[in-house]
This record gives structure tokens, C-alpha cells and sequence, in this order.
């Protein structure tokens, strides 16, 4: 691997006059807020109603153990929808994936039965609303259970239907924790194909995500392995798994964490070269870690020194462009210091420039306390990403739990100048519009998937004129502008996921 440091940042409350010099414009969010109903353990992100804005679905952290869907309303604030109990009996924990597990066009739910061997599957109706709970039992082999983590949906033998990533444990006295593969039916059922990973005796797996992180166009997986660390020093690694499209995995060398802290890890495309990235913090040498997906199944790795040194955090990075210039941001929350009057907890949004590992740091305070995770997403429908923090109380610490929004309200920027499309998953184009145009022509659109977005391309009478990676999670858009000769083409837009799923929007353009 190689290594490279990147400059140290100084500190400052709003980071204006710091990013300003440097060249970066500072996002700028405006706080507003709306009451959970429950006491929450995180949350997840979706469009569950298909209108075109991010909705949240909280897990509850106490019983009646289930989840509860909030709508986007689109100024940053939700209104609660429905609210689904665990079946009885299949208490879980919270860990939800979110995928099409059943092809018809609408986001389900997979949720793991922690310390059993169930699978709990509840199928959507598109409309912000899930069917009755379906349990599946003696999904693993018998002597296996599942660990308390979320599963990984992609395709991962590229037969049109979602798989799972799963991680269990043997539970017959050794209790080595292991990662397997499940295929999916298309229908919202699993069967075991086997193990991937076994991790050694005393080590734990966590922070699992999924990504291409060798443009291959088969979805991999990268999880951390850990032990303890309350006795002073723990022994951390990530590892990625290389998907080959047929259920088999390769791992290369794990890279090992500096110092002896934890690492939270994330995965995006931080830097926009159409392969997965892989980034968190370690708090030990209070770094962000930045491993920068390759082609040949290795990282180029980076570090940044945060200008100041938290007592918490910053936990588990969103990522978007959240000053429009084009450049993958990363943000998340973070614990300052207690010994001031407050406030305490602030989001760090660290703006990325040109520069592999380069960020501008940028502190915005937060009027309330203990967020438990920043969610990103397009909330207000602008095309613009916000964050939300979830499980925000006030400083007395009361209940229910609110969602804290950070609306993006930046005045300059560029996002894609497009509208996320009205589906959970689908293609807007905006430009050209109404079948022609005259020279240049400037295209104009933009996506939203179900699994992670890698790469949006243009193709023009068969022939493929432009790929381009403008892709944040579940969104991504395109733009361009080039000349083309007079007359009648035949066009298609084809965005991609992670594991090689296309969407195809097909049109016919005549150029004047």
C-alpha cells in the first residue's frame, strides 16, 4: 500500500474564514427539527413511498422491539407513518437492510433474529407501508446463530436477485464468529451457500459494508475484525472480500489500524474514479483513514489529523458534495468537550478539495445532545444533501427522541441541476427535453437505486459517449454537454449499482 499524509487543519468555530482562504466554500446548514415517537437505536434511510424524498426508518431500542416508518415531508421534518412490531418470539436488535429482495419495483425490509437462527423479511407495498412479518427459521446450518449486524444485499451471482451477506457465530461452545452468503430466491427467501470468513477465536466482526472496491463490476464486502480494548491495546484490521460473481470471494492482506483504537468504517466513492473507497477515524491517532479503492485489489491510503482532538467520535461518515464543488464530503458527528459550557456536540463535515486526502474541516454546532448517528439524504426534495441526526435529546435528556436536521441550504453550488426521480428506484432526464435539441446538446439527469450507485453513463446510437461517477449512496446524476451531428439518435441512459445492476431510460433525440 502507499501512504501519504495529508496536511494537518486548524481549528475554528464555524470554519468560514479557514475554508474560505483555502479556497472551499463552507456548506451552510439551518437546524430544524421533529419529535420521534420512540426512544430510538439509530436509523436507516429510504424512500419508502415512492416520492421521490428520503423517509427514515427508526428501530426501537427497548420493547415492543420493532421499527417505525417516518415520512419526509420535504422541509426537513417527518411525520410518522407506521409503526411494526418483531414478531413474537424474534426480537431483534434493530439491524435492517433495506433492498428488492422480491423484483417487484418496491424497498423490503431484512432483518436478522440476533442470537437465533431466523431471518425476519417484511415485503413493502411501495407506499411507505410492509406486510405482515414472514419469519424464516434454520436459515444458517444447525449449530449457527446470527451476530448482532446488518446484512449486505447486493447480487452477488448477477441472477437478477438479492442476495445476503449475513454474519453469524457457532454457538456451540466456541462461538467463533463467521461471515456467510445466503441466496436470494426472488421471492424474500434465503438459502445458505456457505462461509466466507471465519474470524479467529476472540475476535469480532463489525462495520460491515459492501461496495466495488476493484471496479470489476461484481459487489465485495469490507467488515472490521477486533478484539477487545479495555485492557489498554486491541489487535483491529479491515478486511475486504472480493466478489467474483458466482458466490466465490478472495481476501487479499487485511490492512491493520494504527495505534490500538477502533476504527468506524464507511465506504463510497470518495473520490470519483468509479471505485469503491473505504474511510473512518481512528480514534487512537485521532486520523480519518482513507483507503482509496484500486483496480488491482489493493488501497492507496491517506491520513488526515483532525485539528482538534474529540472526546467522542466522529462516528460512522456520511458522504456527499455538501458545498456543490463537485468533490465527495465527508460527515458525521462528534463529541467535543466537556469541560466548557457547551455546546457539545457539534457535526464535523470535512470538505474535500482536489487533493487526494485533502479536507477543509468545518464545525457546525448542534443545539441539542447525544445523537446516536447522522443519516444523509435527499429530504427536502431539492436535490441538495442534508443530514439528520438521530436521537438527539435535549440537554435534560427527555423523551422521545427527535430528528435533528441539518437542511442544506447553501446558496452556491452545483448538484446536477436535476430532480431525484419520484421512484424508489428509476431515471429523471430533465435536458434535453421534449425530444430535441439544437447544438451543443446538454444532458441533464439524474437516479436513485435501492443498492449504492457506481456509475451513470450516456450511450448515443450504440456507442457509449460519456461515464461519469457523481454518485452519493443511493443517488447520482449526470451532466454534459457535447455536440452531436443533425438528425435522429437513438440515446440511453444506463445507471449502474454496485453489484452491476443496470437501469436502462431509453429516448430518441433529433438534433436540429
Amino acid at each position: 500500500m502507499q501512504f501519504r499524509r495529508s496536511l494537518p487543519s486548524l481549528a475554528v468555530a464555524f470554519a468560514l474564514s479557514y475554508a474560505s482562504s483555502f479556497g472551499q466554500t463552507p456548506a451552510k446548514f439551518t437546524t430544524v427539527s421533529s419529535n420521534s415517537t420512540v426512544t430510538g437505536a439509530g436509523g436507516y434511510t429510504v424512500d419508502v413511498n415512492n416520492d421521490g424524498l428520503t423517509d427514515i426508518i427508526q428501530p426501537s431500542a427497548s420493547q415492543p422491539y420493532g421499527f417505525t416508518v417516518f415520512l419526509a415531508k420535504g422541509d426537513g421534518t417527518f411525520t410518522e407513518g407506521s409503526t411494526y412490531a418483531f414478531p413474537s418470539g424474534a426480537e431483534t436488535s434493530g439491524q435492517l437492510a433495506f433492498a428488492d429482495v422480491n423484483n417487484d419495483g418496491k424497498v423490503d425490509i431484512v432483518s436478522p433474529v440476533t442470537g437465533k437462527n431466523e431471518l425476519v423479511v417484511y415485503l413493502g407495498n411501495g407506499n411507505g407501508t410492509f406486510q405482515p412479518a414472514k419469519i424464516f427459521s434454520n436459515v444458517l446450518p444447525s449449530g449457527m446463530d446470527f451476530q448482532n449486524e446488518a446484512p449486505i444485499p447486493a447480487d452477488f451471482n448477477h441472477d437478477g436477485k438479492i442476495d445476503l451477506v449475513a454474519f453469524g457465530y457457532d454457538d456451540s461452545g466456541s462461538y467463533l464468529n463467521n461471515v456467510v452468503i445466503l441466496e436470494g430466491e426472488g421471492n424474500g427467501e434465503f438459502t445458505y451457500k456457505g462461509v466466507l470468513y471465519n474470524a479467529p477465536a476472540n475476535f469480532g466482526i463489525g462495520n460491515a459494508v459492501t461496495g466495488d472496491f476493484n471496479a470489476d463490476n461484481n459487489a465485495d464486502v469490507a467488515f472490521t475484525t477486533g478484539t477487545s480494548c479495555d485492557s489498554g491495546g486491541c489487535d483491529d484490521a479491515v478486511h475486504v472480500l472480493y466478489g467474483n460473481g458466482d458466490f466465490g470471494f478472495k481476501e487479499t492482506t487485511p490492512f491493520s489500524i494504527n495505534g490500538n483504537g477502533n476504527i468506524s468504517l464507511s465506504a463510497g466513492d470518495l473520490n470519483g474514479d468509479g471505485t469503491t473507497d473505504l474511510f473512518g477515524y481512528d480514534s487512537a491517532t485521532n486520523q480519518l483513514v482513507l483507503l482509496y479503492g484500486q483496480t488491482n485489489e489493493t488501497f492507496t491510503t491517506y491520513y488526515h489529523t483532525l485539528a482538534q482532538t474529540p472526546e467522542e467520535g466522529p462516528y460512522l461518515f456520511v458522504m456527499a458534495d455538501f458545498n456543490g464543488d463537485r468533490h465527495m464530503d465527508l460527515a458525521a458527528w462528534e463529541y467535543i468537550d466537556s469541560t466548557t459550557a457547551g455546546p457539545y456536540y457539534q457535526m464535523a463535515v470535512f470538505l474535500a478539495d482536489s487533493t487526494p486526502g485533502g479536507f477543509t474541516e468545518q464545525d457546525v454546532s448542534l443545539p441539542y445532545y447525544t445523537p446516536s448517528s447522522a443519516l444523509v439524504g435527499n429530504f427536502t426534495g431539492n436535490a441538495i444533501p442534508d443530514v439528520v441526526f438521530v436521537e438527539a435529546t435535549n440537554g435534560a435528556g427527555s423523551y422521545p427522541t427527535i430528528f435533528l436536521t441539518e437542511v442544506n441550504e447553501t446558496p452556491e453550488g452545483y448538484w446536477g441541476g436535476c430532480n431525484y426521480p419520484k421512484t424508489g428506484a428509476g431515471v429523471t432526464l430533465c435536458f434535453p427535453s421534449g425530444g430535441s435539441s439544437g447544438n451543443p446538446v446538454d444532458f441533464k439527469a439524474s437516479a436513485a437505486s435501492f443498492g449504492d450507485i457506481r456509475k451513470f453513463e450516456l450511450w448515443v446510437d450504440g456507442r457509449k459517449l460519456s461515464e461519469q461517477h457523481n454518485s452519493w449512496g443511493n443517488y447520482a446524476w449526470f451532466n454534459l454537454s457535447t455536440t452531436l451531428a443533425a438528425g435522429k439518435h437513438s440515446c440511453t441512459l444506463n445507471v449502474t449499482t454496485i453489484d452491476n445492476d443496470a437501469k436502462a431510460y431509453n429516448f430518441n433525440l433529433t438534433v436540429q
